[in-house]
Parts: structure tokens; sequence; C-alpha cells
């Protein structure tokens, strides 16, 4: 099942709150202490769940895209740490790795390139720049940093 971004939000709020009230109920208002505060760590399960869901990004023209979620398998689409990008423009979509700082070369991936109406798994979980430019730095509190850009422009570095 693909839902909007904005609803997997609303779900993820929901849960919290699902998980929250009997604890802050049983403390503030049954005035019983901690009793119920384990049912906090049940928060703890969307953890695993943001790592395992996968953005689908598709991309209608250079200007325009819609970032959806995958909650469960669909045909053509698998959960895992990965996203995907569907190429909708007549134009080759260019997937680029862009380095800051000092970063080991084994930690960067290939460059892709999207041709239309395909549909490409990025090994990775997001996108930080889609259809805008990647700023010149970043500030990281390591040494560097590898983030991705996805355009319809050719890659920064050719």
């Amino acid at each position: 099942m693909i839902i909007s971004i904005h609803t997997y939000y609303i779900i993820c709020a929901v849960f919290v709150l699902i998980c929250a009230i009997p604890a802050l109920y049983t403390r503030y208002v049954k005035k019983k202490g901690n009793d119920k505060d384990w049912t906090y760590l049940l928060v703890v399960l969307l953890v695993p769940l943001n790592w395992y869901t996968p953005a689908i990004f598709t991309v209608t023209s250079c200007e325009e895209y819609t970032k959806e979620v995958l909650l469960f398998p669909t045909s053509g689409y698998s959960l895992g740490e990965h996203a995907y990008v569907v190429n909708q423009t007549e134009h080759e979509l260019y997937l680029e790795y862009i380095v800051y700082g000092n970063v080991r070369p084994d930690k960067v991936g290939d460059d892709v390139i999207i041709a239309p109406g395909a549909t490409h798994q990025h090994s990775r979980v997001t996108i930080e720049y889609v259809l805008e430019e990647a700023p010149e730095s970043v500030h990281t509190k390591s040494d560097g940093a590898i983030n991705c850009r996805l355009s319809c422009d050719l890659p920064t570095d050719q």
C-alpha cells in the first residue's frame, strides 16, 4: 500500500498518541505513578518502521514531484532500506552522490541515469535534494557526508 508522506506522518503521530495516552492517563488522572510507563517503549517500534519504509519519489516534470511511502509490499515494490525513483517525464533524470569533506571512496556509490518511464531502486533510504540545487557545503559532526541529488540537469562533475 502506497500512501502520501503526510498520511504517513499522521499515522506515526496517532501511533505515538495511542502508546502515550494510557501512561499519561494512569500517571496524572488516576494518580497511580508509573504503572503504565512501559507503553512508552512501544514508540521504539517507530525506529525500525522508519528504517524499512521506503520512500517513492515520482517525478512528473523537471519542476514537480511527489513523495509517497510504501507501507506494505505491492507489485514491483518491496520493503527494505532503499528508496524508489519513478521517472514519469520525457527527460532523463540524474541521481548523483555529492561528497562533502573527507569520505572514503568505497562509501560513495555510482551516479545513475534514469530513463524516461523507468523506475530505479535507490540503495539509500532518502534523497536529500530532489529537483533542487545542493549547497556547496554542509555542517557535519564528522569528517564528511554523502548526500544524494536528483535532477533533470547533468551531474555537476560532468
